[in-house]
């Protein structure tokens, strides 16, 4: 039972890398190496192993109890972080309340929460500012040790790219808010230095990844982000801000709009922009808020496909254009949750703003039906969505059905501003719906799940796992085992799933699959061709297959002419996997009696 296709990662990797990582430190070894997958990679140098993250010692609590905790604490700190920056901005609680409520529940802070990895990064950022704004009123050290504290969480939390973000946005904040007042030495350079200091802490993360992503990974070389335009949004998805399903969602299997549901999403709650509207205009501004309205136009305009973006993003700039653009819409979340956070502030003690966010509410919900209407009759007809039964929906009955929930709440806040003068009665009703509204947009997208269904013990695995000697898998049929997943019951494999897969070993693998050694290079190594002398050298001693009949049927007798032709031996079956033996497999290690050199790449790839 699979509520959310699209998140596998989770189960394919993170959790696996982390906990691996977490095993070995407990056990004493330095989590310098998966030994499990791609016939043995780097997990140190692997920045998404993340094995010095402080929140890693919940890992230690029961395992499934401790990761739901890992996960529940990323949103637990993001909302206080938030919370605490936004008094230090000198807000109201209410305020305060609805801004860390949106951070903490919009966008991709709750698409990416199972991932346990860009939402831990995300919430450091707000650490990071509280920090500054405490240091900057109270010019108390301890806020600087926050400072250090922060940045090594950001640094070791595995997302390179809000790595580089949150450093940027650091300096710009320090210049913008800092550099211009007098006590430049006292309450500039100290918040550098420290800086400085977390990255020296965590150089012991940095300097192996920078060495694995310049040297020997795939990372700089794989074309996957091109595939999907670098994962710069169409204009269309803007209008997922307010209306988080008008594209479908994969838990409901309908989803028919741009790239994966979970790298594009832009919800800020239905009520959220209706409240940024009247911020346009100078009168409403301070410094704060340029600050933070220009995070978030600028990285509405880095995320969205436009000339500007294309551009930047057709240069190879490290740790930025080789992962999806879209990502940039954490600081969406970040910088629209504090604006709004600002907004209400002034829709409770300015009566000319109020009047302003009455009008813009009509205004927007005006626009939306329009919009509404011209996005289907664009779009739809283009992209059918098919689901399981031969049952065909039409994306114009996704779409409309999908905008009635924010336009019901457009509907709700439009009566409550015309006909409730108390401001602060309004407010509430504010918090509460969104409240509502992102609570039910995180608990539709995030899975619970009962713990027997994670890596579940079958007869197979029971087999595999009682041999005495060294050995590895492959799998006949990919769906056997989920890649990577054998690391949950011990077992090795020449396969593997990895953004920062070994260059030379994908070209290996290339290879044994009778394609070229200079050939494409890509994340997934798949076994596809056997039996193979590379697969021999490789320890591969088993292969995993599914039982089907003439007619392909899962269950039927075991039929699989290349396997029966390779001189493999079943050596265990079950109701429907099977379990053939190499004979062929060399050992984990043996010795060679003839060595050939060569003198250059080209000559290697002929031999």
């Amino acid at each position: 039972p699979v509520k959310n296709p699209p998140i596998t990662d989770v189960i394919s990797q993170l959790y696996l890398w982390r906990t691996l990582a977490v095993d070995l430190i407990r056990s004493g070894n330095w989590p310098l190496w998966n030994p499990y997958s791609s016939s043995g990679a780097p997990l140190l140098a692997n920045l998404q192993s993340a094995p010095f993250l402080p929140f890693n010692v919940l890992l230690l609590l029961p395992k499934y109890f401790g990761w739901g905790i890992y996960l529940f604490s990323q949103s637990i700190l993001a909302a206080f972080g938030m919370y605490l920056l936004l008094t230090k901005y000198k807000l109201e609680r209410i305020p305060r309340i609805a801004g860390a409520l949106v951070f903490c529940l919009s966008g991709l802070m709750s698409t990416y929460v199972e991932f346990a990895m860009a939402v831990f990064a995300a919430a450091s950022l707000v650490w990071i500012f509280f920090a500054i704004e405490a240091f900057r009123q109270t010019r108390k050290r301890r806020y600087l040790v926050l400072l250090t504290t922060a940045f090594v969480w950001l640094y070791l939390s595995g997302h390179a790219q809000l790595g580089l973000y949150g450093t940027i946005l650091f300096l710009v904040y320090l210049y913008q808010s800092i550099f211009k007042r007098v006590e430049f030495k006292r309450i500039t350079i100290l918040p550098l230095i420290f800086w400085i200091l977390a990255i020296g802490i965590t150089a012991l993360q940095l300097f192996p990844t920078f060495d694995y992503l310049s040297g020997s990974s795939i990372r700089g070389i794989e074309s996957y982000s091109k595939l999907y335009n670098f994962g710069l949004a169409p204009w269309y998805e803007f209008i997922k801000i307010i209306a988080a399903d008008f594209f479908g969602n994969p838990v409901t299997y309908n989803y028919w709009g741009f790239f994966y549901y979970h790298d594009v999403s832009l919800f800020l709650g239905t009520l959220t922009l209706p409240f940024l509207v009247p911020l346009i205009f100078r009168r409403f501004r301070n410094s704060i808020i340029n600050f933070w309205g220009a995070v978030f136009v600028i990285s509405l305009l880095i995320g969205f496909d436009n000339p500007l973006s294309h551009v930047l993003y057709s240069f190879p700039i490290p740790l930025l254009t080789n992962s999806s653009a879209s990502r940039i819409f954490f600081l969406v979340s970040l910088s629209g949750a504090i604006l709004l956070a600002f907004s209400i502030q002034r829709y409770i003690l300015d009566k000319k703003f109020s009047s302003f966010v009455q009008r813009s509410n009509l205004l927007i919900f005006s626009g939306l039906l329009v919009l509404l209407t011209g996005l289907v009759i664009v779009t739809f007809p283009q992209n059918p969505v098919f689901l399981p039964g031969d049952s065909t929906v039409i994306n114009l009955k996704i779409s409309l059905r999908n905008s009635i929930l924010p336009l019901t709440l457009l509907g709700i806040l439009i009566i409550s501003l015309r006909f409730i003068s108390n401001r602060r009665i309004v407010v509430y009703i504010v918090v509460l719906l969104l409240f509502l509204d992102l609570g039910r947009y995180f608990l539709k997208h995030n899975p619970f799940v009962d713990s027997s269904l994670v890596y579940p013990r079958t007869p197979t695995i029971d087999f595999l796992q009682n041999q005495q000697d060294y050995f590895r898998l492959a799998r006949a049929d990919a769906e056997i085992m989920p890649p990577n997943t054998w690391i949950a019951y011990g077992l090795s494999s020449a396969e593997g799933y990895d953004p920062l897969s070994m260059e030379r070993y994908s070209r290996l693998i290339n290879r044994s699959n009778r394609g070229s050694f200079s050939g494409g290079v890509t994340r997934y190594i798949e076994v596809k061709e056997y039996p193979s002398k590379f697969l021999d050298a490789l320890n591969v001693k088993y292969f995993l297959a599914v039982k089907r009949d003439e007619e392909g049927k899962v269950k039927g007798d075991f039929l699989n002419r290349k396997l029966d032709s390779s001189g493999f031996k079943k050596v265990f079956e079950d109701k429907n996997s099977v379990v053939l033996e190499n004979p062929d497999a060399k050992d984990r290690a043996y010795f060679v009696n003839k060595v050939e050199w060569v003198e250059s790449e080209s000559e290697l790839i002929h031999k």
